[in-house]
């Protein structure tokens, strides 16, 4: 059953989709024209359009395999077993690898990991830390990093903190199989056994998630939680009696709000599955999914704070150097929007936050109003498409930190550092543009009418997260944890490419003589 072809069920308006798909292919395609355009003479942009091509070849290849298959046949009538066995090959391999490639884990990430360290033991700002970060004042500064925080400090509960490192990398890695089973099942879910198995393929296929368990960060450590919510939606939709419904739709809300506790940017995607269930008169689920993500994300955030404040951060001083929203807008605003040391000096210059924030305000404005309006647009497209046209998950920013793996993975994964790293960025940046180019092709099809019921949402809260980027500061790893999303919408373009039609079959004479008669 091929999804791009489901029968519609309460849906939204004609124009109003059409309208947005509109809108995301324009917004997609033009700010991959600005990301990959940057890299013009670079000579990793050459290597990475005939590796998106052939990419592309294969998975069209495994796609026409796929198609194929029948309900009789072995791999239909076993592809459960099948994927869960890929699954545990997969979280076996992802953990060896994550072991040799150990480092020192340094400044933001040193700060979450040692932090929980130390909050086991008894004190959240006080113990080693591994480089010269003054951890009380980063813990006011970035308090959007103590879900993280506390997420690392329950892996080292569960797994031990005898070997720290190892425990991050067992939690991560089976994180990253939680999400290789919810793109394949929730691509089962849409498209049968044809689209599981071309959701085995782009899973298998995208190389740096082989090698990122150990890269636990809340950018990866909230990677798993889009698509594993998005499967309990599509179950939510097929189930038949009303307590699986709700049992369904309250797994997803409770995900989305483990999700949103370690990155708040899993929370885009759980509205615009609300937004998606509304606009097809699905009210009911849309009303349960929004109120109790809503609840379960304040009841998270609420037992956070209780834990932490006042009994290891001051409320007052947090009050005052907590880093605001308005920064990162700010920051956002000059140059390419990348972190710059002076836009934090001149935030943290301030003692009194009603100034910092008049202070932001007025910076902002008068950023604005240098840029004028046409340019204000070609700087967002070009900061979308600096967040979204990294192939390799940004591993080598955390890689590079006292690496201690052995020298072949140096050479392979630590950019610069060898021709096979060029050659494995080359690869990685390959098959993330096919899967771009194979979303922005599936949006195109829904502007020509094709119906894609649910899954819909996925796109949408694609485009919810490009637009946050647009205003927020620039880095590729901010799109890690739509990795998921970004690999369910290329599995559906794929399902929707054009495929040859079979030739009649020529008529038996006596079939022919009967047409005849």
């Amino acid at each position: 059953m091929d999804t791009l072809t489901l029968k519609k069920e309460n849906p939204i308006s004609g124009r109003l989709k059409q309208l947005f798909f509109v809108v995301f292919v324009l917004l997609l395609a033009l700010s991959m024209g600005y990301g990959y355009l940057r890299f013009a003479e670079d000579a990793r942009t050459t290597a990475v359009l005939p590796a998106a091509v052939l990419w592309l070849a294969l998975l069209w290849l495994i796609d026409h395999f796929a198609r194929r298959l029948t309900e009789k046949s072995w791999l239909s009538r076993h592809f459960t077993a099948v994927a869960l066995a890929a699954a545990g090959v997969f979280f076996a391999v992802v953990l060896a690898l994550a072991n040799l490639c150990r480092y020192t884990p340094q400044c933001d990430l040193d700060a979450i990991f040692n932090g929980a360290l130390n909050w086991l033991n008894g004190s959240l700002t006080s113990g080693q830390f591994n480089t010269t970060i003054d951890p009380v004042a980063y813990f006011y500064y970035f308090p959007n990093n103590l879900g993280g925080m506390a997420v690392l400090a329950g892996a080292f509960r569960v797994f031990g903190m005898q070997d720290a490192f190892l425990s991050a990398c067992i939690f991560n890695s089976l994180l990253l199989t939680v999400l290789f089973l919810s793109v394949v099942f929730s691509l089962k879910e849409l498209a049968g056994v044809r689209g599981g198995v071309d959701g085995l393929a782009l899973v298998c296929c995208n190389l740096p998630l082989w090698f990122a368990g150990a890269f636990f960060y809340t950018d990866s450590l909230s990677l798993a939680f889009p698509t594993a919510a998005f499967y309990c939606l599509l179950r939510a939709k097929r189930a038949q009696k009303v307590p699986a419904r709700c049992g369904w739709v309250l797994g997803a809300a409770a995900i989305f709000a483990a999700g949103g506790f370690a990155k708040i940017t899993v929370l885009i995607l759980a509205i615009a599955a609300g937004i998606w269930l509304l606009l097809q008169k699905d009210w009911k689920k849309a009303l349960l999914l929004g109120v109790a993500t809503a609840l379960l994300t304040a009841g998270a955030q609420g037992a956070l704070q209780a834990a932490l404040y006042p009994s290891q951060l001051d409320p007052a001083t947090a009050e005052i150097m907590n880093t605001p929203t308005l920064h990162w807008v700010m920051m956002g605003l000059k140059d390419d929007g990348y972190y710059n040391p002076q836009d934090y000096t001149f935030t943290r210059s301030f003692t009194s936050t009603q100034e910092r924030d008049a202070a932001l305000r007025q910076e902002i404005a008068n950023r604005m109003q240098g840029f004028g309006l046409t340019h204000l647009i070609r700087h967002n497209l070009r900061k979308i498409g600096h967040d979204i046209s990294s192939g390799t998950l940004q591993l080598s920013d955390f890689y590079d930190d006292g690496p201690m793996q052995p020298e072949w993975m140096q050479n392979l994964l630590l950019t610069g550092r060898s021709p096979a790293n060029s050659g494995y960025e080359a690869l990685c940046g390959g098959i993330h543009l096919c899967m771009l180019l194979l979303m922005l092709y599936g949006a195109a099809k829904q502007i020509r009418g094709c119906k894609i019921d649910f899954a819909g949402c996925l796109w949408l809260g694609y485009f919810g997260l490009m637009v946050f980027l647009s205003m927020w500061e620039t880095d590729p790893r901010y799109t890690v944890n739509y990795t998921g999303v970004l690999m369910i919408c290329a599995a559906l373009g794929l399902l929707a490419l054009p495929q040859k039609k079979a030739a009649p079959k020529k008529a038996q004479p006596e079939q022919a003589g009967a047409a005849a008669a």
